[in-house]
């Protein structure tokens, strides 16, 4: 894994293997590509190309970065797939992707961010006990570029991650559908093109996806405008005017920033255990527990919708805390949260001989 990236929403980056295959408009000018076949030389790219396998010292790093998340107490992203895609359809991948599974199922403190242009693919690809019981440190991201992909949101929803992302980046035109798929998305990421032929993106079309997040509690990350700025025209090596009169200026990736309307919005979903204990251990310090009906927030800054897709999200929440408080430990947090334990979570009550009843909140996002 990468130590650093200078990509705001890892703290590093992961490559099983390099190597790809052009799918669609956002990998026109892929910096990829650029990457590996030019400063590097090697001649991966393509449908026809063999892909390269990165080196076993390479491979132990993640180990490395998941030590030191754990002695921090604090988790780590990292981003898979950089300079590929870990879900291409080639059979020849496959031994590669399963280690790839048995270092993600080794690393619990690191959450992997598989970002896919594919993402129809994650229910053939995945090992099949995780396709609808993926582990908690896995998020499931995809590109959405245009609104000819928002298909790509839809199939990324077929497997239950903790996390569904969306990497709107490049992006290349307006999304006014964007609304109608956005149920079930945790995440939205976007960014303007960078590099020498980067097409400029319109202020105007990111406005309206701020919005929307806003609107719907999603945590919103404009990562970059790219190589094209609305500002700084003093330093600007050329200009582009859209149709209704904005001219964007060609000023370089660092140059351009990532201010949006004045400020930066770099905006994550909370780990969703994280989520769950700070919670917990922030409302169990009062000495009781919430009755039914109870009005007040039980997640951070509002982040109901973490959960809130789960099976009896609210009453999970509660197991969770009394499993943990009356050291009952053959009940698997994230099981429970995922909603595949019934079996489990009525044992639990009868353990407790009822002395806990299941919470819900008041707002109706419980069951």
């Amino acid at each position: 894994m990468s130590e650093t990236t200078g990509i705001s929403w890892a703290h590093s980056t992961f490559n099983p293997w390099m190597g790809c295959v052009n799918v669609s408009p956002a990998c026109e000018h892929c910096y990829a590509e650029a990457l590996v076949t030019g400063s590097m030389g090697l001649p991966v790219w393509g449908r026809d190309a063999p892909r390269r396998r990165t080196s076993t010292r390479y491979w132990t790093q993640p180990y490395f970065w998941n030590r030191e998340a754990e002695k921090e107490g604090k988790r780590r992203r990292g981003f898979c797939g950089s300079l590929c895609d870990v879900m291409e359809d080639r059979r020849d991948l496959d031994p590669i992707r399963l280690d790839l599974y048995r270092l993600i199922e080794h690393t619990p403190w690191l959450d992997w961010l598989l970002l896919t242009k594919r993402p129809q693919n994650f229910r053939r690809f995945l090992p099949e006990a995780w396709r609808d019981n993926p582990p908690a440190n896995i998020w499931g991201l995809t590109t959405v570029e245009s609104s000819d992909y928002l298909w790509r949101a839809e199939a990324l929803k077929a497997v239950p991650f903790v996390v569904h992302g969306l990497s709107i980046e490049p992006l290349l035109e307006d999304m006014p559908t964007l609304a109608d798929h956005l149920a079930d998305i945790e995440w939205v990421i976007v960014g303007g093109e960078s590099g020498e032929e980067a097409r400029p993106m319109h202020r105007d079309w990111v406005r309206p996806i701020r919005d929307l997040c806003i609107d719907r509690g999603i945590p919103f990350h404009f990562k970059q405008w790219g190589e094209w700025s609305p500002n700084a025209p003093e330093v600007a090596r050329e200009q582009y005017r859209f149709e209704d009169g904005l001219v964007m200026h060609r000023v370089g990736k660092h140059a351009a920033g990532r201010l949006l309307d004045g400020r930066e919005w770099l905006e994550f979903p909370q780990p969703l255990m994280e989520t769950l204990l700070h919670s917990l251990d922030a409302i169990t310090t009062r000495g009781s527990l919430p009755s039914r009906g109870c009005s007040e927030p039980v997640f951070l800054n509002g982040r109901f919708e973490l959960l809130d897709r789960r099976l009896r999200c609210f009453q999970l929440t509660w197991v969770c805390l009394v499993a943990r408080d009356f050291g009952i430990d053959n009940l698997h947090p994230k099981q429970l949260v995922l909603g595949h334990s019934e079996d489990g979570l009525d044992l639990l009550w009868s353990q407790l001989d009822g002395r806990h009843q299941p919470f819900y909140h008041s707002s109706g996002l419980g069951p």
